[in-house]
């Protein structure tokens, strides 16, 4: 920044020392604000340099002018740089005015109102300047610079921040994580194979964390939503921006049957520090509930010792363009509740092409079948099968996966085999335990003393897209009274 012209001054200011003020124009070593004493017009042109090696350049870029008040301005000549002046709309604290000198040279002038400030983050009082390669400005003083004894300074900044609006804004974000742990380190576990529900066990803390990027705007309300399921115990919620400012005072959070709201303070999201490109972070602290209660609420999956549950947010926006509500991506938790198996049990795991799968040919099914002896030479059969709906199934890579456990089986051995299905094949099998062998399109297991678990996975692929069929299946229940 370099001071290449000035105008007239007053050599009449006096400082409180009863000492005359040498007028003056100060620079700052920290940031790129301009202040001037006792100077009613300055011009001040903008170069750039490469950090690296002091070389000038010229880049296209825009640069915001904060604190316009009280009577300051700035004055714009063409050919000095400048391609586009911008005002937030909405406002009209600042006056943009174009005129002409007597050499024809014409100018767009800014100016603020006499004798009314305005904060320095308040946008009605910002200009952004769009430049090419370099610019130059005329820097006016409020008027009584001219008359005032006492001594008199115009100060401005610069911020690189737009005065523009963005929106919508982008769709929020949802993690799981361990209690206390950064937004960055966790994940967000939408239950796939690559990113698997967060494990958690019984009375267990752990953080839920919403990411929003809030753009420039003009709100009006801010409010996220998060309901908790209720065998989750809801702690506490906190509020902080990605460069690590506790903001939680400038919201109201309220929790109403673990419902959690959050809601910024009006006061606030008038400010230009609540939107302004800002990222926050939503903390909502829970423990995990006793594994009765968890059993209870119907999460619990009998046949493989383990429980999920599902959780997501919602956030809505509303400013004088729309009012923007988006929800967050799922985030799933898992946890096994234990119980010693007091006979065998076989795991089935399915695998098809998730690209094969056509939803207007029905819910895809597959049935197993389990036959074998157990070791008194008695014969059993069982039957069960699994079937793929949408967003109930697992993937690993370009394959979706699900599976069944065929549990309380005596130890024995038994034949694993798949029955034959609509539009598929079995295109291979493959042993997960050391005691399943492979016979043709069967898996052999064996369950003994010392090994009572097996796993075996069939993979299918899909031979027929043509004509019509519709695949379905429902599992009927008898119940039996003593």
């Amino acid at each position: 920044m370099t001071a290449v012209k000035w105008g007239a001054v007053n050599k009449n200011h006096v400082g409180k020392n009863g000492k005359k003020i040498i007028p003056c124009i100060l620079f700052y070593k920290d940031k790129l604000a301009l202040n001037t004493i006792a100077v009613g017009t300055v011009r001040f042109r903008f170069e750039f340099l490469d950090h690296a090696t002091q070389n000038k350049i010229s880049p296209k870029g825009h640069v915001t002018m904060k604190d316009l008040d009280a009577g300051q301005g700035i004055r714009v000549y063409d050919g000095w740089g400048v391609n586009h002046i911008y005002l937030r709309k909405g406002y009209n604290y600042l006056k943009k005015t174009t005129g002409s000198i007597a050499n024809g040279s014409i100018y767009n002038e800014i100016a603020s109102p006499e004798g009314i400030d305005a904060e320095s983050d308040d946008v009605k009082a910002w200009c952004q300047l769009d430049f090419d390669g370099y610019f130059m400005v005329n820097w006016n003083s409020q008027e009584n610079w001219k008359t005032a004894t006492y001594p008199q300074n115009a100060y401005f900044s610069t911020t690189g921040k737009t005065v523009g609006t963005y929106e919508p804004n982008p769709g929020p974000e949802k993690k799981v994580g361990d209690d206390g742990m950064d937004y960055e380190q966790m994940s967000r576990h939408e239950y796939t194979q690559t990113d698997p529900p967060y494990e958690i066990t019984e009375g267990k803390n752990f953080d839920y964390m919403i990411s929003q990027r809030l753009l420039p705007g003009s709100y009006s309300a801010f409010m996220l939503q998060d309901t908790l399921d209720s065998c989750l115990q809801f702690q506490s919620a906190s509020v902080t921006t990605a460069s690590g400012k506790d903001v939680t005072d400038r919201f109201s959070i309220q929790n109403v049957r673990n419902t959690v709201t959050f809601t910024a303070n009006t006061a606030f999201l008038k400010t230009d520090e609540a939107y302004n490109d800002v990222t926050y972070y939503f903390r909502i602290k829970v423990t995990a509930g006793n594994n009765d209660t968890i059993e209870a609420h119907g999460h619990y999956r009998k046949n493989e010792n383990i429980y999920t549950i599902e959780n997501k947010a919602s956030r809505t926006i509303i400013s004088d363009k729309m009012q923007d509500t988006q929800q967050t991506n799922s985030s799933w938790v898992k946890g096994e509740i234990p119980k010693e198996p007091t006979d065998g049990q076989i795991t089935v795991t399915k695998r098809i092409r998730e690209q094969d799968i056509t939803w207007a040919h029905g819910n895809p099914v597959f049935r197993f079948s389990v036959r074998g002896t157990d070791t008194s030479d008695i014969t059993h059969m069982y039957e069960d099968y699994v079937e793929f709906r949408k967003g109930e199934y697992l993937t690993d890579g370009e394959y979706a996966v699900i599976s069944c456990t065929f549990t309380n089986l005596p130890m024995g051995k038994y034949t694993v085999s798949e029955k034959k299905t609509l539009r598929y094949v079995v295109e291979s099998i493959t042993a997960q335990t050391s005691n399943v062998s492979l016979n043709d399109r069967n898996g052999i297991a064996v369950l003994d003393r010392n090994n009572k678990v097996a796993a075996v996975t069939f993979t299918n692929k899909k031979t027929r897209y043509d004509r019509y069929s519709h695949t379905d299946v429902v599992r009927n229940q008898i119940h039996i009274q003593n």
